[in-house]
């Protein structure tokens, strides 16, 4: 019966954050079974497509399959199987951002090597400190003393006394007033276990590795490089002879002082090696590589140079033969097994998923061939051939951010999404997912946007936030070209991407795409904007393109959101960042203001009723929901049973029940409207995070996609 649904349609608009029902008449479709009662609509978290703000990544020193992590989103994850599944250990961290104060914001885990059992974890830019008794099992916070950063911090590393079990030192990012201003560091000390801190040191960067000499614990080293989010100043490696009461910059033989970690080699403590990298001063070197120093930082040697700019974060030694070292950076991994003297660069090998940035590395005491790493944008990555390939071991969780899903509306089973760690596909409704990464795509990150044809097998779209390009296939994935070149109104390359394309529902050929400059992403993008790039427009299924912005000359050109009529490809309405409303009536060659429009300036979606046409419904940045009754003359708001400010990112007409709508909020979740939008409950089933970027529904009417922002993809089963 799904099946046969679907055959009845020959397509839909088909948008994450949207949905319109392609009909050759709409007496056609079978009915459709009711949806569920409110009360029996829960969420499933399908812990994909992996992805993550990751970081940390820990071994358990005594038992090597199990292994911890630390994310942004999902804060602290263990594995007790070698990460084939993880499970989430954040009993007792209160710590909360993220716009539906969800997230779980945990930058570093440290254990203590002397007692397994005592962990300690810091989160980002709230400047708490966590510890655990209990081997992660429940945590307590530990912040008396911690001072009150002005603009925030995040606690980056812990280094414990290899004698005294109660005294611990701890590094911090110190946020700069403004995104402009750089980053500080600061040192923390405790003497009794975490119940009192008190800084002892003001480094110019942030701190992001210290090491005590295990064989005279008034030795310190402490280095300071990249900020979590800005650039920084460098001091380079700083050095302490005194437990920490005075430090030196140790810096000479260093290139780049951006020093994002170093370690010591177990067997001589005046052995140390720099992973260096990063925004460089003028002063400096913009190539970054590996550095190593045999007299205890008097003088450092490079190691690892390569002729070309490289951010080096991630370096790790191998427990068991402290020779071998890895080091990671963006899509490549560089390893040594003499000391440094040699090295071989490995591009990172995966299947078809965005690697990222490896923050952390971890390397298993007893097999090197067993390497983690950590990666901003993609999750954990294992390898078990020593680097050769890699495979997303994410399992059981998700930090995804996630701009878009895709339902397609030609198999009610697969669906695609758009994300932090690149495009995906799933064939049984969200349960497993493969990434589409391959060829052209390979390497790139952070796609706002795919759509897969309504009616042409294989066909996608998708489009990144950086490249300024729009990505087409029609091999479902397996190979991609790059079909067009997104421009400024001035010609400049357009950094930001397609928000998304809509295909005409009457005629599925003619695609429209809208164009934004990447500050529209932000929580609260300031008005005046980078121009975006308007409207895009190809009437061959996507494979060529042209721009459609005559009338929107005078505007931002960030148009956020399109609806095309579901008989007439030639009439839309457009949503125009701080401008409202849009209408064309020849296919994209003129548009004129709506100037009946909602007075509201931030319109994030539309969608006509695909049944009668003259139901338009609009969700709204902080301001709920509009309908008009009469094809866009007149509009009123529609919000009760809604939060005011509702911030809807998102909405979905049923397709077999025009009755039915669905409005994603990015703070609050879900809300169902059963009379056209009249009025709204909230579907209360628990979700990781309530952050609703996007939603989508299977051509069955069967299920319901969000994809969220920083908990991949949920499904609710809807009948």
């Amino acid at each position: 019966m799904q099946d046969a649904r679907c055959k009845m349609q020959i397509g839909g608009l088909v948008r994450g954050g949207g949905f319109a029902l392609l009909l050759l008449s709409v007496n056609v479709l079978h009915a459709a079974d009711p949806i569920k009662p409110l009360d029996q609509l829960a969420w499933k978290n399908l812990g994909g497509p992996h992805g993550a703000l990751s970081y940390d990544v820990k071994i358990h020193p005594r038992d090597h399959n199990t292994v911890f992590m630390t994310d942004l989103w999902s804060g602290i994850n263990r594995s007790t199987n070698g990460g084939k599944s993880w499970t989430s250990i954040n009993n007792g961290i209160v710590t909360r951002c993220g716009p539906s104060e969800d997230a779980i914001p945990i930058f570093v885990l440290e254990i203590d090597p002397r007692n397994p059992n005592v962990m300690w974890a810091g989160s980002e830019w709230n400047w708490s400190i966590y510890k655990s008794t209990d081997a992660g099992r429940t945590w307590r916070i530990r912040n008396n003393g911690v001072p009150k950063y002005d603009y925030g911090a995040t606690i980056m590393t812990f280094a414990f006394h290899p004698t005294d079990p109660n005294t611990v030192y701890c590094g911090a990012d110190v946020r700069g007033e403004r995104d402009d201003k750089p980053s500080l560091g600061a040192i923390l000390k405790t003497i009794d276990g975490g119940e009192t801190w008190r800084e002892i040191h003001r480094a110019g960067a942030p701190v992001t590795r210290i090491i005590i000499d295990p064989r005279g614990p008034d030795t310190l080293y402490a280095s300071t490089g990249i900020s979590v989010k800005i650039p920084s100043d460098e001091n380079g490696v700083l050095k302490s002879c005194d437990g920490g009461k005075t430090w030196a910059e140790i810096n000479d033989g260093l290139d780049n002082w951006a020093v994002n970690e170093i370690l010591m080699d177990p067997r001589d403590s005046n052995v140390l090696y720099a992973a260096t990298g990063g925004d460089a001063s003028k002063m400096h070197s913009a190539f970054g590589g590996i550095y190593k120093t045999t007299d205890g930082g008097k003088t450092w040697q490079a190691v690892l140079a390569p002729d070309e700019p490289l951010i080096v974060i991630a370096l790790a030694m191998c427990p068991g033969n402290p020779d071998m070292l890895v080091a990671g950076a963006a899509n490549r991994i560089y390893i040594t097994r003499d000391a440094g003297r040699t090295w071989e660069m490995r591009p990172a090998v995966t299947d078809g998923s965005a690697f990222g940035v490896p923050f952390h590395m971890a390397i298993d005491p007893k097999d090197p061939d067993v390497i983690y790493s950590n990666n901003q944008f993609a999750g954990i990555f294992k390898t078990v051939d020593g680097g050769k390939t890699w495979r997303p071991f994410n399992n059981g969780y998700s930090g995804n951010i996630v701009p878009i899903v895709n339902a397609s509306r030609q198999d009610p089973n697969v669906v695609y999404a758009g994300s932090l760690s690149g495009i995906f596909k799933s064939s049984d409704r969200g349960t497993t997912w493969k990434g589409l990464n391959r060829g052209l795509l390979n390497g790139r990150d952070y796609f706002v946007s795919v759509t897969s044809h309504p009616t042409r097998k294989g066909w996608l779209l998708g489009s990144d936030m950086y490249s300024g390009s729009i990505f087409f296939s029609d091999s479902d994935g397996a190979e991609w070209r790059q079909v067009a070149e997104l421009k400024t109104p001035e010609g400049g390359r357009l950094r930001g991407g397609v928000r998304c394309f809509v295909h005409a529902p009457s005629r599925p050929d003619i695609v429209y795409a809208v164009a934004v400059c990447e500050r529209c992403y932000d929580e609260y993008p300031l008005h005046p904007l980078p121009d975006g790039g308007g409207i895009y427009r190809s009437t061959d299924g996507g494979r060529t393109w042209q721009t459609a912005n005559e009338g929107l000359a005078l505007t931002c050109m960030n148009v956020l959101d399109i609806a095309v009529h579901p008989a007439d490809p030639n009439r839309a309405l457009a949503a125009v960042l701080y401008e409202g409303l849009y209408e064309t009536t020849d296919g994209g060659a003129s548009w004129k203001k709506m100037d009946c429009g909602p007075d509201h300036p931030d319109i994030r979606a539309i969608r006509y009723d695909p049944q009668n046409p003259s139901l338009i419904y609009l969700g709204a940045e902080g301001g709920g929901t509009f309908k008009s009754a009469d094809g866009g003359k007149t509009w009123r708001r529609t919000n009760r049973g809604m939060d005011a400010e509702a911030s809807i990112r998102s909405l979905v007409i049923d397709p077999f029940d025009t009755r039915v709508l669905y409005a994603g909020d990015w703070r609050m979740g879900l809300y169902l409207s059963t009379d056209r939008g009249e009025s709204w409950r909230r579907v209360s089933s628990p979700m990781i995070t309530r952050s609703i970027l996007s939603l989508d529904i299977s051509c069955d009417g069967r299920t319901l996609y969000a994809g969220t922002e920083g908990g991949g993809v949920f499904r609710l089963r809807l009948r």
